[in-house]
């Protein structure tokens, strides 16, 4: 593993578990030279949601409502919470509902 040491594990986990994707908000450890041998790739959690919405937006945007509700919450908080950490993937969804004019 040529990654950072401290995040050696996940690599190895991944290779374990035939994972071809790490989602990560720390991209820094997990370069693409350290990940290449592997044939992993490593995505940043906003990224990966993106790319997600842009193939199937009705079931994301379905997944969302259900954690609202399990929370307690409707859908638009559950994306302004979201858009602290993810903002364009939340800008994008509330964007779509027509909730971020």
């Amino acid at each position: 593993m040529k990654n950072d040491p401290k995040d050696r594990h996940v690599i190895a986990a991944a290779v374990f578990g035939g994972v071809s994707l790490i989602v990560t908000f720390n991209l820094r450890h997990f370069p693409v030279e350290a990940l290449r041998d592997w044939n992993i790739e490593a995505k940043h959690p906003q990224d990966y949601l993106l790319t997600l919405y842009s193939m199937n937006p009705t079931v994301v945007v379905a997944k969302l409502a259900a954690i609202a509700q399990q929370h307690g919450n409707d859908i638009q908080d559950v994306l302004i919470r979201l858009g602290k950490s993810i903002p364009a993937f939340a800008e994008r969804v509330l964007e779509d509902m027509g909730e971020n004019d």
